[in-house]
C-alpha cells in the first residue's frame, strides 16, 4: 500500500511539472490569430484578427454568476492516463496522447485536460472527438471565450451552422466588449474554408448584431471566395453603408470589381477612397497594387512616390514600396525606398542586399559589391557572398571569383548550400565567357536533380546563350507545361522563340500573357519589343523597347533598342544608346555582336 501511495505521489509531482511546462507535442492555440500586415501583393485581406485573450475571463451583466466547477482530484488511473498522454505528445505520438487525454477528460473535472483533448483532436482532424472534448471544456468553463471559440470552429468544420452560431454568440457574450467579440467571431470564421456554412452561421449572428460592420465584411469575403460576386458586393455595400471608409471592405470591393472585368470601376473605388482618407496606408498600398494589376504602370510609379511622401516614416510601407518597385522594374525608385529603409535601420542586411541587386541590374558593379560586402546577417549573407563572387567574374576576375566560391563551399560544407554554390559556379563560368563549361555544370546538376525546376531554368538560360536552342526550348516547354501561368517562363520561352525567329505568333502570345501579369517588367517589355521587331512591326517595337530602356539600362535592352533605331534610320540615336549601354557593360556579348554586325 505504501509503495502504491509513493508511486502516486511521484506521478502526481511529475504530472504537475509537465502540466506547468506544457506539452511540446501539441500545436499552439489555433484560435489565437495574430494580425498580419496587409501586403501590397494582395488587395484581399482576411477578416479582422482575434484580440488577445484577456488574462481573466470577463463576466457580463446578463450572464448569471455560476459557481466555478471544482476540479475533481486525480485518481491513480487518471494520473497515469495524463502522464502517458503528456509523454506521448512530447514524442509526437498524438493518437496515443488523444486517447489518454480523452479518457482522463471524461473522468476528471479539470478543464485543462478537456482543453488538451479538444485541441489535440482538432489538430488531428478528429472532429467528432474534438466536439465531445470541447463540450466537456465548455461545461467546465462556460464563461471563458476559448472553449466556445473552439466549438464554433468545430461546428463550422462539420457543417453545422446553427450550433456554430450558438457558440459564436457565446464568444461575443463573454468577451471584454461587443466589438472585441465581433472581431473574434470574424477571425474564427476566416479559419474555415466552407463559405456556404460560414455565411449561414454569420448571418444568424448578424440578426442579433445588424450593425456589425466586420460581420458584413466577413460575409462579403466568404462570398467572394466562393465566386459569388453578387452576394459579395451586396455584403460589401452593407459594410460600407455602416462605415464608408472601412479599408478592408473598399479593398475587397475593388478586387471583386476587377474579377468582374470592371477595372475602371475598381480604380474609381480606390482612387476616391485614397483622396477621401489619405492617411490610410492600407488603401494607399492597395491602390498601388491595383494600378499595377490594371497595367497603369506610370500611374503606379507616381502613386508610389506619393505614398512614400505620405508614409515615408512607416517601415512597413517603405519596405513594401521597395519590393513593389523592384518587382515592376522601377529600379531608381526601388533604390530610393531601400535607401530609406537602410537609413531607418530597419532590416539593414535586407536593404543592403537589395541595393546590391539593384546596382547589379543597373550595371554598377562597384556599388553592388560595396553593398554585398557589408551584408552580415545570417539571412542574407550567403546570397550576398554568392553575388559578390559573380560580380568579380563580371569584372573579369574569374579566378578570384572561383577562389571566393571555394571558400564559401568550405564554410558551408555538409549543407544544402552546396547545390546553390555549384549553380553559382556555372554562372561565374558563364560570366567569364565559358558558356560551354557553364552548360556542362548545369547538365550534371539537372541529371542529379531532374525534378528541380530552378536548376532546369538556369540550364535553359545557359543553353540558349551557348547556342543549344533545342535544349533550351525543351527545358522551357517542360517547365511551362507544369506551370502554365508562370510569367517568367512565358517570357523566357517567348523570347527564346523570337530570338531564333521561330513560331513568332506563339512567341508573341506568350510574351503578351507574361506582360499582363507584370506590365512594368523591363525584361518582358524588351521581349515584347523584340518579337514585334522580328515580325516587322518596327514602330510598335520601338515603343516597347524605349519603355524597357527607361526602366533598366541593361546592355541587351540597349542592343535591341539601338538595332531598331538603326533600321528605322535613327542612326545617331542608335549609336548614343549603344555607347550608353557600353559604359556599364562594354563586353556584353549581344551588345558587342550587334554593334559589329550593323555599325562596323
Amino acid at each position: 500500500m505504501m509503495q502504491q501511495l509513493l508511486r502516486l505521489r511521484r506521478l502526481a509531482l511529475l504530472l504537475v511539472v509537465i502540466l506547468v511546462a506544457g506539452c511540446a507535442g501539441i500545436e499552439p492555440d489555433p484560435d489565437t490569430v495574430e494580425r498580419e500586415d496587409d501586403e501590397v501583393e494582395s488587395a484581399r485581406v482576411d477578416p479582422d484578427p482575434a484580440p488577445e485573450e484577456p488574462e481573466e475571463p470577463v463576466l457580463v451583466p446578463d450572464l448569471a454568476p455560476e459557481p466555478e466547477p471544482r476540479p475533481r482530484g486525480f485518481t491513480g488511473d487518471s494520473l497515469y492516463q495524463l502522464l502517458v498522454a503528456e509523454l506521448a505528445g512530447r514524442q509526437g505520438d498524438l493518437d496515443t496522447a488523444l486517447e489518454n487525454y480523452l479518457s482522463a477528460a471524461r473522468e476528471t473535472r479539470d478543464p485543462r485536460v478537456a482543453e488538451r483533448a479538444a485541441r489535440t483532436a482538432l489538430h488531428l482532424e478528429r472532429h467528432d472527438v474534438a466536439i465531445e472534448a470541447a463540450e466537456r471544456w465548455v461545461e467546465l468553463r462556460p464563461r471563458e471565450r476559448a472553449p466556445h471559440a473552439v466549438l464554433a470552429r468545430l461546428h463550422l468544420l462539420t457543417g453545422n451552422p446553427d450550433r456554430a452560431a450558438e457558440h459564436m454568440r457565446a464568444v461575443i457574450d463573454v468577451s471584454e466588449d461587443t466589438d472585441t467579440g465581433l472581431r473574434e467571431v470574424a477571425a474564427l470564421a476566416g479559419q474555415v474554408e466552407d463559405p456556404p456554412v460560414v455565411i449561414a452561421a454569420v448571418r444568424q449572428v448578424l440578426a442579433d448584431f445588424p450593425e456589425a460592420t466586420v460581420l458584413h465584411y466577413t460575409v462579403a469575403f466568404q462570398a467572394a471566395e466562393a465566386g459569388d460576386h453578387d452576394t459579395a458586393l451586396a455584403a460589401v455595400d452593407d459594410a460600407l453603408t455602416l462605415d464608408p471608409d472601412y479599408a478592408r471592405a473598399l479593398l475587397l470591393e475593388a478586387e471583386i470589381l476587377l474579377a468582374r472585368d470592371e477595372a475602371d470601376e475598381a480604380l474609381a473605388v480606390l482612387g476616391e477612397a485614397r483622396e477621401r482618407v489619405p492617411g490610410d496606408r492600407d488603401i494607399a498600398l492597395g491602390y498601388v497594387r491595383l494600378l499595377i494589376e490594371t497595367g497603369e504602370h506610370d500611374a503606379a510609379v507616381r502613386e508610389m512616390q506619393q505614398v512614400f511622401e505620405d508614409f515615408g516614416g512607416d517601415g512597413h510601407v517603405v519596405n513594401t514600396l521597395g519590393f513593389t518597385a523592384l518587382r515592376i522594374g522601377a529600379l531608381d525608385d526601388a533604390r530610393i525606398y531601400f535607401q530609406r529603409q537602410l537609413a531607418m535601420e530597419g532590416r539593414p542586411d535586407e536593404a543592403r542586399f537589395y541595393l546590391g541587386r539593384i546596382a547589379e541590374r543597373q550595371g554598377d558593379l562597384d556599388e553592388a559589391m560595396a553593398q554585398y560586402i557589408q551584408v552580415g546577417g545570417r539571412e542574407y549573407r550567403f546570397d550576398a557572398q554568392q553575388r559578390f563572387a559573380v560580380g568579380m567574374a563580371q569584372q573579369g576576375r574569374v579566378d578570384e571569383a572561383l577562389l571566393h566560391l571555394e571558400r564559401l563551399r568550405h564554410a558551408y560544407r555538409g549543407t544544402e548550400a552546396q547545390l546553390e554554390l555549384e549553380r553559382t559556379r556555372a554562372e561565374i563560368e558563364w560570366q567569364g565567357g565559358d558558356s560551354q563549361a557553364a552548360l556542362g555544370i548545369m547538365n550534371n546538376l539537372v541529371e542529379a536533380h531532374p525534378d528541380n525546376d530552378d536548376l532546369r531554368y538556369s540550364r535553359a538560360i545557359f543553353a540558349a546563350d551557348s547556342g543549344h536552342f533545342e535544349l533550351a526550348r525543351s527545358d522551357l516547354e517542360a517547365m511551362l507545361e507544369r506551370n502554365p501561368d508562370a510569367a517568367h517562363l512565358q517570357n523566357a520561352l517567348g523570347y527564346t522563340l523570337a530570338d531564333h525567329g521561330v513560331e513568332l505568333e506563339r512567341a508573341r502570345r506568350l510574351i503578351e500573357r507574361a506582360l499582363e501579369q507584370r506590365p512594368g517588367d523591363a525584361a518582358i517589355l524588351d521581349s515584347m519589343g523584340w518579337v514585334l521587331y522580328r515580325q516587322g512591326e518596327h514602330a510598335k517595337a520601338l515603343e516597347y523597347l524605349r519603355a524597357a530602356w527607361e526602366r533598366s539600362r541593361d546592355a541587351e535592352i540597349g542592343a535591341h533598342l539601338g538595332e531598331v533605331l538603326w533600321v528605322l534610320g535613327e542612326r545617331s540615336e542608335a549609336r548614343a544608346i549603344w555607347d550608353a549601354a557600353a559604359e556599364d557593360d562594354p563586353d556584353h556579348r549581344v551588345l558587342r555582336e550587334t554593334v559589329e554586325r550593323l555599325a562596323e
